[in-house]
């Protein structure tokens, strides 16, 4: 709570761990990790799960999340202080931290780092863009960084873990015809984090090689870590189990679906990993698009969804129905909101509406599922169904992940119904609802609704600016129902993620956001 006109948020503790042993780790067999990889390394660019676990692992943050639940606390910085009206933050920083290239970080590489990712305006930006600029961030010292918001913002703080620190001379080094050295870090590093990349080892979506930096600034807590990962993704369901069975990988992604479950937990060597989240799941529908653009024939969809069937058969009611863009459990979620129900004969009467208001309901419309996640097929089929019944025509097409979020950045591109889920990146309602729906999203896969609305616009930078609680909650439950009131996407449930493991791999911990997945922690038992 802000009481004076500067205060301490806190300071990072010394590391008092060694550096690794380099002989003992290069005896320790490799890591293969089986989770997604995204289409680039570049960690301002992407802001999906698979980029949080090679942003958690190359790099570091002025903070990071910890504890349970989790909160954000110093890293890079040793302590913060932040004037009474929330606009001026004052960061002191670590003395200690090298680059990869044995480079000092200091003050003006989280400048540079900062500016960058606001000047491209993608990836993580839209958390940022709306109240930080470019030229408010400064170096006041060698190892002092200023922050001065437009006004101010509530969720700032948990903001600060999704973006990663670059060396500036190294990117500068790389940087062709002012890209920001996007083309060259899209495939190698320019971090201070417990891994580095193995040159020449990524191919997009396919494989990425790490090795440990030995003298690591943090140290290592294990006798013999992790010394060398082996990113390898399998995109197919049922082959990436039996990857996982026959010991090819050491896990899957965080998606195991529900009829896998018990499977896994009968695998020899094999442990199903409950990863407490608030993640969300919702068909995303392009409000910008004939015949989506008609708020009649959205509500249609909304009640051709059969909910309780999706959940109960197909997720075997591991999920918990989810009426709104917030997970039930978290502050801001209306208690009272009922959202819709699965009822063909309410979805007739709106498709009814919406064909007098002259909107082309006989047109067929394209579901875009994803390669590689079996459930976002599932649940085009359910709805493909339902919406044949009352005379909709909709085709499935599938893509892969990292395609589909290339479309989404045009709105002429972006598909007219897809599904995907909504993990947690920065713990506050902000994370759902701003990233989602406010204009700041706009040419992200979480804006690829395209929901435009100036009284919504309001109440999500109204909440984003005051400091007050009871009135972010308030504010947050407006927009939920005035979201669910213009059925902007077509919300299901929230749930739990679950991994498959190796036995042998020990040590490993969820990561508090997306597949921030720390692997400093851990060991194999070989």
């Amino acid at each position: 709570m802000l009481r004076r006109e500067f205060f301490a948020i806190g300071a990072a503790a010394a590391s008092s761990l060694a550096p690794m042993d380099v002989a003992q780790a290069q005896g320790n067999p490799a890591l293969i990790w089986g989770g997604n990889l995204s289409r680039t390394l570049d960690p301002h660019t992407v802001f999906d799960v698979p980029s949080a676990f090679t942003r958690c692992n190359l790099y570091d943050s002025l903070y990071d999340y910890a504890g349970e639940p989790p909160e954000p606390r110093p890293l890079l910085a040793t302590e913060t202080r932040a004037s009474a009206d929330g606009r001026t933050f004052d960061f002191t920083l670590r003395g200690d931290v090298k680059f990869h290239d044995g480079t000092p970080m200091t003050a003006e590489d989280i400048v540079y780092s900062f500016q960058r990712m606001l000047t491209l305006r993608r990836g993580v930006a839209p958390a940022f863009t709306s109240f930080l600029k470019p030229e408010n961030i400064s170096a006041t010292g060698t190892n002092t960084v200023r922050m001065v918001l437009d006004r101010a913002y509530a969720p700032f703080m948990s903001c600060l873990p999704m973006v990663a620190i670059l060396n500036k001379r190294l990117m500068q080094a790389n940087t062709v015809n002012n890209d920001w050295g996007e083309a060259w870090i899209a495939g190698n590093d320019a971090g201070s984090g417990a891994y580095r990349i193995v040159p020449g080892s990524f191919r997009a979506l396919q494989t990425l090689d790490m090795e440990a930096v030995a003298d690591y600034w943090r140290g290592w807590p294990q006798p013999k870590p992790i010394r060398s990962v082996l990113c390898r993704p399998v995109a197919d369901d049922a082959t990436r189990l039996l990857a996982v069975e026959r010991g090819d990988i050491d896990t899957t992604h965080s998606y195991i679906r529900p009829d896998q479950h018990d499977r896994v937990r009968r695998g020899n060597g094999l442990r199903l990993v409950e990863e407490p989240q608030f993640r969300t799941f919702q068909l995303r529908v392009h409000n910008g698009k004939e015949p989506f653009n008609n708020l009649d024939y959205r509500k249609a969809l909304s009640y051709a969804f059969p909910y309780d069937l999706f959940i109960n058969r197909v997720l075997r009611g591991t999920a918990e129905r989810s009426p709104g863009p917030l997970p039930v459990s978290l502050w801001g979620h209306p208690r009272d909101l009922q959202g819709y129900r699965h009822d063909l004969d309410l979805a007739r009467r709106h498709l009814d509406a919406a064909r007098r208001a002259g909107a082309n309901v006989a047109k067929e419309i394209t579901f875009t599922a994803l390669v590689g996640f079996d459930e976002t097929e599932q649940a085009a089929q359910l709805l493909q169904s339902e919406l044949r019944r009352i005379g909709v025509t909709l085709r499935i097409t599938k893509a892969v992940w990292a395609n589909v979020i290339q479309l989404t950045q045009n709105e002429e591109t972006s598909p007219e119904l897809w599904s995907h889920w909504g993990s947690t990146y920065y713990i506050d309602p902000d994370n759902w609802i701003g990233t989602f729906y406010s204009k700041d999203a706009l040419g992200s896969q979480r804006g690829s609704t395209w929901y435009r609305d100036e009284e919504t616009e309001r109440l999500i930078q109204a909440a984003r600016s005051t400091l007050d609680r009871a009135e972010r909650q308030r504010l947050y439950e407006d927009a939920s129902r005035r979201l669910v009131d213009a059925a902007a996407d077509v919300w299901i449930y929230n749930s739990k993620a679950y991994r498959a493991v190796r036995t042998r791999i020990k040590g490993f911990r969820p990561g508090a956001v997306g597949d921030g997945v720390d692997l400093r922690e851990m060991w194999i038992d070989a």
